[in-house]
């Protein structure tokens, strides 16, 4: 059985709907990528005093940080190389270094308006853009979904076609829900894994709540966590960017909705 989830209403209001057949093609335009600098640079907030070691516990839910991904000299570009770019199938090109796609002990993650999520191991493959904003995540990972927190180990565009579509800014920050998405057996390690954009997470700033049915946690780490104590069923999730008082911090992704997964 594949994962059934609620995407928030404004994930959907940052793209405009398209009258015109997904074959005509339209002029666009490519947001630049994230920024280089200090204040934008996605931070993995696990150092010589945050250790792996981080876990939190509530209601017999356990979820423990797990090991970052020991990758060095990695780097990842993605081009679409369809001419013009229009809605519909387009042509991509996924250039790596540092990892052997070919093992199939990594792979890509595309994962496009914080909703659509593909998972790709060749160089050539396609994407599927819609008329209006196409907000793109791509991120370096391994077989089990663990996103790598690095810096060239991922990229983030907004590839927008067609007129008059809501303003994006890729430059605020950005929650990308990437884990849990499958359905499990009941001896399967569960992961909660997000991508975290032109921020980072702190006791006393940025914050993520992370909803596991009724139970709610507080993270303010950010790593990949296993999830475990939960029964066989139907579980739901729900995964929120919130300030230091706790308020939801506007962004058409920082809240992923309730999404549901389920342990057979």
């Amino acid at each position: 059985m594949k994962i059934k989830y609620v995407v928030p209403l404004l994930v959907f209001l940052i793209s405009c709907s398209c009258q015109n057949s997904p074959t005509d093609q339209k002029e666009i335009k490519l947001e630049e990528k994230a920024k280089v600098q200090d204040t934008l640079v996605p931070k993995l907030v696990l150092d010589e005093e945050l250790k792996p070691s981080y876990s939190l516990e509530k209601n017999g839910i356990v979820l423990k940080a797990i090991e970052e991904m020991v990758l060095t000299d990695v780097s990842l570009d993605l081009k679409i190389t369809n001419d013009p770019i229009k809605p519909g199938v387009n042509s991509i090109s996924i250039d790596v270094e540092g990892v052997d796609l070919a093992s199939k002990e990594y792979g890509i993650q595309i994962i496009q308006n914080n909703g659509t999520y593909a998972s790709y191991h060749q160089e050539i493959n396609t994407i599927d853009l819609i008329e209006g904003n196409n907000v793109i995540l791509a991120v370096l990972s391994n077989k089990e979904g663990q996103s790598l927190k690095k810096q060239k180990a991922f990229l983030f565009q907004n590839i927008e076609i067609g007129e008059e579509n809501v303003p994006f800014d890729i430059a605020a920050p950005h929650l990308i829900y990437n884990q849990p998405r499958e359905t499990y057996s009941l001896n399967d390690r569960i992961l909660v894994d997000f991508y975290l954009i032109n921020t980072q997470l702190s006791e006393d700033g940025m914050k993520v709540k992370l909803s596991i049915d009724e139970t709610e946690f507080i993270i303010t780490q950010w790593n990949t966590f296993t999830l475990e104590g939960l029964e066989q069923g139907v579980h739901k999730v729900r995964i929120e960017l919130i300030d230091r008082e706790g308020n939801y911090v506007m962004g058409p992704f920082n809240d992923s909705g309730e999404r549901e997964f389920q342990i057979q």
